[in-house]
Formats: C-alpha cells, structure tokens, sequence
C-alpha cells in the first residue's frame, strides 16, 4: 500500500498544479474531463480484476473502487459544473455557509446510508453510491440552493454578499 499512497500524493500534486496553473477551457478542459473518468474507470477496473485473481482482500477492493467512484463523479460533475452552473461557494454570509454546510452534509449522509439499506453493500452499490454522493454535493446541492435559497436577480439579498 505504500506504493498507491506516494502515487495518491502524486496525482493530488498533479491536479493541484493542473487547476492551479493551466487554463482550461473549451476543448482542453473536455479533454482532461474525459482523460481523468477514463483513468478512474480503468484503474477501478484493475482493483476489480485483482481482486478476482485473489492478490487483493474485499476490504482494499471496496475502499479503491469508493475513491475511484468519488474521483469519476468529481471529474464529471466538475466539468458541469464548471461549464454549466457556476456555483461559487464562497458568496455567503456566515449563517448561509452553515445552511449550506448542514443541507449538503445532511443529503451526502442521507444518500451514503440510504443507498446503503436499499441496495446493500456490495462493490459495484458502492461505486454507484459515491458517485451519486459527488452528484448532489457539487451539482444538486448548488443548485437547490441557487433555487430556494436565494431570490432570482437579486445578488443583495441577506443570504448573499459580495466578499
């Protein structure tokens, strides 16, 4: 496991300097998008196919393929959001950030344990659970709240600020 820990650092580095450093627009940024779910099915594959050939216990399999579904519904839900919604999570007084906190912690709870008790806990409910994690926090979340928690047109109501 030391070996998939210094790799973790190096891609959490990688994509650090990505997002950082490198802009990314139009075609570029649909290319990383499509390069990194790519990269995350596959590598979710091979934990699967080691698995099989007996070389990893369940319990690495299950906590590889929950990161690779996390990573795929980041990426993904990173480009719509990037594209589409243009959330920005710190325009907020404080008590709107710990509305906002409590809604999307209380959903990713509520989908990680419910999802759990209607399809029970196997790898491939597990994948499909944190995906669907990434898919309310940064895409179904944002958008209930631009919603219902703000009014339409007006960037001075309480809730918001500009700073």
């Amino acid at each position: 496991m030391g070996t998939a820990f210094v790799l973790s650092i190096i891609v959490v580095f990688f994509i650090n300097y990505l997002f950082d450093h490198v802009e990314l627009s139009g075609q570029k940024r649909l290319l990383v998008t499509i390069s990194f779910a790519l990269l995350t099915i596959f590598t979710c594959g091979y934990f699967i196919s080691l698995y099989y050939k007996g070389l990893i216990p369940y319990k690495d399999l299950s906590d590889c393929c929950k990161g690779c579904a996390a990573a795929f519904g980041f990426i993904i839900c990173w480009y719509i959001e990037t594209t589409r919604i243009h959330f920005d999570p710190n325009k907020a007084t404080l008590p709107m950030q710990i509305v906002k906190l409590v809604i999307g912690f209380t959903g990713a709870l509520l989908i990680k344990e419910g999802l759990k008790v209607l399809l029970g806990s196997n790898v491939y409910a597990d994948i499909f659970r944190y995906i669907c994690i990434m898919l309310w926090t940064m895409l179904a979340m944002p958008l209930i709240i631009r919603r219902f928690l703000t009014l339409k047109g007006d960037e001075t109501h309480f809730l918001h600020t500009d700073s």
